[in-house]
């Protein structure tokens, strides 16, 4: 009985170590150079609006700049869609790329870049004929991947100084289609208190932002999104009868692309 006293203990704390060890993080870090607007990064039904989000685990789903004219899915705005996973396969880690397949459509500069791992690999759009962004759900040559543990991904907007927004509302009568991006699992997410210096080693913890604008001291919060899709009540994401049958093929590319 003594034995077990002392060994149970030390049995847990050294699961716990070699939990840590193990452990999966992601970093989503916004700079929004534009001079207006509000970057969302989308968590299965919510938007986290802050500089800097820490996943606990694999993410899964888009951001972009909110500069009045995009839907919630940023329909008639462009995105970049991102995939952030350790790879357990050859082929299956990170990816990301910028998109302007119908609905979506340019609307200020974007870049992305990995961290941390692939450093400097990114693409970047500073018009609408841009060569590094979908146009056509076929267009995969346009993804980066990046096959390094624990990658994070930094988002810029307006790179070099502001720029004004390209208005693209849509025509009489339509709806923001609900195109909704959930995580890949239950996805934990942690907000980092804002920081000029990547990497970020500071984690700051308490309530979800309530702010639909981007702080530089955004206090902490913490989030789990379902992996399945609810139908949200906002007329704004009713499901548009004319809905791109691109974008849902858009959406599932990265896992047919590694079979």
């Amino acid at each position: 009985m003594a034995f077990t006293l002392i060994t149970t203990p030390f049995l847990c704390v050294l699961s716990s170590l070699i939990s840590l060890v193990n452990a999966e993080t992601h970093v989503v870090k916004f700079d929004n150079q534009c001079g207006y607007g509000a970057p969302q990064l989308i968590q299965g039904n919510d938007v986290l609006t802050t500089t800097e989000y820490q996943f606990n685990e694999s993410y899964s789903g888009i951001a972009y700049l909110q500069t009045g004219n995009c839907g919630f899915n940023g329909e008639y705005c462009g995105i970049v869609e991102m995939t952030l996973n350790n790879p357990t396969v050859t082929g299956g880690g990170s990816s990301a790329d910028i998109s302007y397949i119908p609905p979506l459509a340019y609307s200020v500069p974007y870049k992305f870049e990995f961290y941390g791992g692939c450093d400097g690999n990114g693409a970047s759009c500073t018009s609408s004929n841009c060569s590094e962004a979908f146009y056509e759900p076929d267009q995969t040559y346009v993804q980066v991947a990046c096959q390094t543990d624990n990658v994070n991904i930094l988002i810029t907007f307006c790179e070099g100084g502001s720029s004004e927004a390209v208005s693209t509302t849509a025509g009489s009568g339509s709806n923001a289609a609900d195109v909704m991006l959930t995580s890949t699992s239950s996805t934990s997410s942690t907000q980092v208190e804002a920081s000029s210096n990547i990497p970020t080693t500071t984690i700051a913890d308490g309530d979800s932002p309530t702010s639909s604008l981007v702080s530089s001291t955004a206090t902490a919060s913490s989030s789990t999104s379902s992996s399945g899709s609810r139908r949200c009540s906002n007329n704004r994401r009713r499901r548009s009868s004319n809905l791109s049958e691109g974008l849902k093929v858009h959406r599932r590319r990265s896992a047919n692309s590694q079979l």
